[in-house]
């Protein structure tokens, strides 16, 4: 038997914590996964096995946030691993239980002293020893993207103070800066041939190009009026070279010039680019709110199919979702042009709740720095047609506002889209360590300098 004693964040001492996990390894086609709190929780299961193999329980009133793997499963016939998912500001912990192969079943059972509930997963054609009671479980029919709905309202930091400016331009100074679209330093083709076994792929989506400029500044800045997309290759860009650093992560660029790359087509780009270790998509955009030059901060959005109740947000997506100049048709289609099928749809679905988790390791980085701490407008969910992605985890970074001035004046600076990539760099590293024991982080230490 493996046990594990229980690493968490000290949290208020009135919720339920889990005090013990073991796990033992199958016997009979089955194993047993065993978990000790120090009050018996409410609990929800949710039942996905035979669409895609997996099920999970929800235990609520549990504020601390736990390891995503509690425990290293290894050489289990029946289970891949069982992720631990921490919604602290819901007071739910989420256990996912991932089945090797289909066919497979679970059962629960619970015991009061001490409060334990064990978990059985049963492999096909496995069978339970026989002093295993029956027990029947009540389920409430919950969606993992219910759940994400539900945390995703925004937040803003409370304890950053304000920052005196030592390195961004001044409102009215000259600022020479050449904002020519970066030259491609290889070739598409090269960039897709890199692409080796075992390593991690990151898809960098600069959002707009071409005839599609995005968003445009309301200053001027070396002169003249700035388009979104001239800044977003930027932020991408700075990205893709630290990534390319870690031997176990290539960066992919969804366009590597001032090109007009459709919606749909820098979606296919990133499920046919996928690897066979993990993937993220990531989508850098600018956010633009002329009405409200005031309006500041940057914001993380994952998928909602149904769209948003948020006016402002609502705003936000028609904009980005926007297609300008292209032609009728193209070099083939996403999976998204065709009538989605039930099994499709759930698939979706099911990437959702990654890409929430993503976005919390995102916001949770970037407020790192006192800057985005300052100004920083939460996770969002929105109907963004480039996170509708069947292979991958997919979020859209939303990293400041174009029409505010003293922001465009900091994002322009290469020190400020050095540490935003910095930033979001840390974030792929801690999500990938997460999920993968085997992955090694190497962590960079952003260069500290203080912006308005």
């Amino acid at each position: 038997m493996l046990i594990l004693g229980i690493l968490c964040i000290t949290m208020p001492s009135m919720a339920i914590k889990v005090t013990r996990v073991s796990w033992d390894p199958p016997g009979n086609g089955y194993n047993k996964f065993t978990i000790q709190f120090d009050e018996m929780p409410k609990y929800n299961v949710v039942d996905s096995l035979e669409k895609s193999n997996f099920f999970y329980l929800d235990f609520y009133g549990l504020q601390q946030n736990y390891k995503r793997r509690l425990l290293d499963i290894d050489n289990d016939p029946v289970l891949k691993y069982v992720d631990a998912l921490s919604f602290s500001d819901k007071e739910v912990l989420r256990m996912v239980f991932y089945a090797r192969q289909p066919g497979a079943k679970f059962h629960i059972e619970t015991k009061a002293q001490p409060p334990t509930i064990i978990v059985y997963t049963i492999g096909a054609g496995g069978k339970l020893p026989a002093s295993v009671m029956d027990v029947s479980v009540s389920a409430v029919p919950t969606s993992a993207t219910q759940l994400a709905q539900q945390t995703s309202a925004p937040g803003t930091a409370n304890n950053a103070q304000p920052q005196t400016n030592t390195g961004a331009v001044s409102p009215g100074q000259s600022t020479q800066v050449g904002f020519q679209i970066p030259s491609a330093p290889q070739s598409q083709e090269k960039i897709t041939r890199q692409h080796s076994r075992g390593k991690k792929y990151i898809i960098i989506d600069p959002g707009h190009g071409g005839a599609n400029g995005g968003a445009k500044s309301d200053i001027k800045i070396g002169g003249r009026i700035l388009d979104e997309k001239e800044l977003t290759i930027k932020f991408a860009y700075e990205l893709k070279k630290l990534i390319d650093t870690h031997p176990g992560m290539v960066g992919l660029l969804t366009r590597v010039d001032d090109t007009n790359v459709g919606l749909y087509e820098r979606v296919k780009i990133a499920e046919e680019n996928k690897g066979d270790a993990g993937n993220l998509f990531i989508s850098f955009h600018l956010n633009d709110a002329p009405n409200n030059p005031a309006a500041r901060g940057m914001e993380v959005y994952f998928l909602n199919q149904k769209g948003t109740v948020d006016a402002a947000v609502r705003e936000i997506e028609e904009k980005e979702n926007r297609e300008v100049g292209l032609k009728s048709g193209g070099k083939g289609k996403s999976m998204l042009t065709n009538v989605l099928t039930a099994l499709e749809q759930g698939k979706l679905e099911d990437w959702q709740l990654e890409s929430y988790i993503f976005c919390k390791r995102l916001e949770q980085s970037l407020v790192s720095d006192p800057y985005f701490a300052l100004h920083n407008r939460g996770v969002k969910n929105a109907n963004f047609v480039v996170l509708k992605n069947f292979e991958m985890p997919a979020v859209l970074l939303e990293i400041g506002f174009i029409s505010n001035s003293t922001e465009l004046k900091n994002m322009i600076q290469p020190e400020f889209q050095q540490m935003t990539a910095t930033l979001v760099y840390n974030a792929v590293n801690a999500y990938f360590a997460e999920n993968d024991p085997s992955f090694q982080p190497r962590y960079i230490a952003p260069r500290r300098t203080q912006f308005p």
